[in-house]
């Protein structure tokens, strides 16, 4: 009998998750909040510097209404919602 692995087994799960999460990053209202919040994602949450952070900040405040802002705030993962949100 041949044993097959399982989806999460074989990473599959991770795959769906990552597709599902690139899915929310695109209902954002603003193109800028989608590339700030893709751009992030990209670096990693270990590897983002202040630096870094703090021209995407600048790029955001210039470039996001407040209200676009909140709305799209929701759909970032949380790492990325808590350095947005400081």
């Amino acid at each position: 009998m041949v044993r097959h692995r399982s989806d999460r087994e074989a990473g599959g799960f991770d795959m769906r998750k990552k597709e599902l999460l690139k899915l929310r990053t695109l209902n954002a209202t603003s193109k800028m909040m989608q590339m700030a919040i893709m751009a992030m994602r990209e670096i990693g949450e270990k590897a983002i510097t202040d630096e870094q952070i703090a021209k995407i900040k600048n790029i955001i405040k210039d470039a996001v209404s407040e209200d676009d802002f909140n709305h799209d705030i929701v759909l970032t993962p949380i790492w990325i919602r808590k350095i947005l949100q400081r």
